[in-house]
């Protein structure tokens, strides 16, 4: 320490040895310096990207969404990196305002069906009215279960039915489409979490009336097993010990010969 402040004594003893005007050009310099620097960094900071929707793993089907919305906002300066959107950081409030205007920003649980009740007509009729109440559930169901333990998206369609007469009954049906993260399957526990919900959330709907379509799961049969369940029992056996499909032959479908023998 001593020795530094020695430098430093000695430093400002010879700056002050020094004619006027080099002391006052030495200081200008000084201020220039510090002024570019800060300059610099206030450039840099401004130029930097941010993530748009910090936290956010945006789907296939929503990065779409989105950049049609920064086309028609005229927006172009962004990039996609691991299903997230990076923009400089002074242009973030004009994407958030392009996703805003095509109501494409993710609301909060029980916001669609507020906004629902709020955007009432009185010129519409009753069942206009509960048609959009049930319009903004589905979206309510599909968000929360989107945001199921590996559950990357999904959609809930429910409807019901009215059985007049002298008992009246009201039938329930929903039909959801999940697809899971990292092109996984959905497990049987995952779908009957999900049944489970919508049972809770919808009164009288049987978790026997939801039915589940796995986005990711295809939903036709290969060739060979769909022609493999139209074979016999005692083929389709063979096929499995064999591992070959059955071949069909006109002996194969000739009855056996009666064994012969003496009573």
């Amino acid at each position: 320490m001593e020795s530094l402040q020695q430098a430093w004594n000695d430093l400002v003893r010879r700056l002050r040895e020094l004619p006027r005007r080099t002391q006052i050009l030495i200081a200008t310099a000084a201020v220039l310096c510090v002024a570019a620097f800060v300059l610099l960094n206030q450039s840099g900071d401004h130029n930097s990207e941010v993530d748009l929707l910090p936290g956010t793993s945006l789907t296939v089907r929503q990065l779409s969404t989105y950049q049609i919305a920064f086309a028609d906002a005229g927006l172009a300066e962004y990039r996609i990196e691991k299903q997230k959107i990076f923009v400089l950081k002074t242009k973030k409030a004009d994407f958030m305002a392009a996703l805003s205007k095509a109501n494409l920003l993710t609301a909060a649980s029980g916001k669609y069906l507020e906004k629902a009740l709020d955007s009432s007509s009185p010129f519409e009729n009753q069942h206009q009215r509960k048609q959009r109440i049930k319009i903004a559930q589905e979206k309510e169901f599909a968000q929360t279960i989107g945001q199921f333990n590996g559950i990357e998206e999904a959609t809930v369609q429910y409807d019901t039915e009215e059985k007049k007469g002298i008992r009246q009954e009201t039938r329930f049906t929903a039909a959801v489409t999940v697809r899971a993260k990292n092109n996984k399957r959905l497990t049987v526990h995952q779908g009957q979490v999900i049944k489970n919900y919508l049972a809770g959330c919808i009164a009288g709907l049987e978790t026997e009336k939801i039915y589940i379509v796995d986005l990711n799961q295809s939903l036709e049969p290969p060739v060979a097993a769909t022609k493999t369940l139209n074979f016999p029992l005692e083929q389709r056996l063979a096929q499995n010990e064999t591992g070959r499909p059955p071949i069909h032959t006109e002996r194969s479908r000739q009855p056996g010969p009666f064994t012969t023998g003496t009573l």
